[in-house]
């Protein structure tokens, strides 16, 4: 009889996979509960907890108040003209600050002198529009917008709806100080209307 010699390297590997073989599977075990889940289930379980909290409440709209929130709104540089004072313009023409670019009506452009004076406020590209027939004041186009600041509140009204008010008011341009001497000709600010809506959580100035 022949004898099968067997490698002793198979019979090791053998032996390693035999083990493996003889277990049986095991049963995947259930997943656990995702930790956003978790957290969601908390939250929810400290709102139901928490007392409800009930807002202060909101008091009429003072002309203290509505100032306030106007300056806030009427800082930021919006203003692209200014009106001519009455009588203005003339004496702009004659002190030699606007010169005459024809037309109809006519038009004006500031001098080299007038764009000194405006320091900023206007430049060459600035005009003076007048409305036809007078019924306008004439203004001029500002080199880049100003703001304003409110320096009166005249009166606050109620508005037909509920929590709704009109305040009036009264404002100063924001202008460097060198070009005050332009106030001369021109208005150094103008009356204006402001609607204003109550939330819950205050005033607030109308978009």
């Amino acid at each position: 009889m022949k004898h099968i010699i067997i490698p002793t390297v198979f019979i090791a590997a053998i032996a390693l996979l035999m083990p493996a073989c003889d277990k049986a599977p095991t049963a995947p075990t259930a997943s656990q509960p995702d930790d956003r889940v978790k957290a969601l289930e908390a939250e929810i379980t400290r709102l139901k907890a928490a007392k409800p909290t009930t807002p202060k409440p909101v008091g009429e709209l003072t002309r203290e108040l509505a100032t306030a929130l106007l300056n806030k709104h009427l800082a930021e540089p919006h203003i692209s003209q200014i009106a001519f004072k009455e009588g203005g313009l003339n004496k702009a023409k004659q002190d030699g600050l606007l010169s005459e670019t024809g037309g109809f009506p006519p038009g004006f452009r500031f001098t080299d002198k007038g764009i000194a004076m405006a320091h900023g406020l206007a430049n060459a590209n600035s005009r003076v529009e007048l409305a036809p027939f007078g019924m306008q004041e004439p203004k001029f186009t500002l080199a880049s917008p100003v703001g304003e600041r409110v320096t009166e509140v005249t009166g606050i009204a109620l508005a037909p709806v509920p929590n709704i008010c009109v305040a009036e008011y009264v404002t100063d341009y924001l202008i460097p100080d060198a070009a005050q001497t332009m106030y001369q000709y021109i208005y150094s600010g103008q009356k204006a209307k402001a609607t204003f809506q109550k939330f819950d959580d205050g005033w607030r100035v109308a978009r």
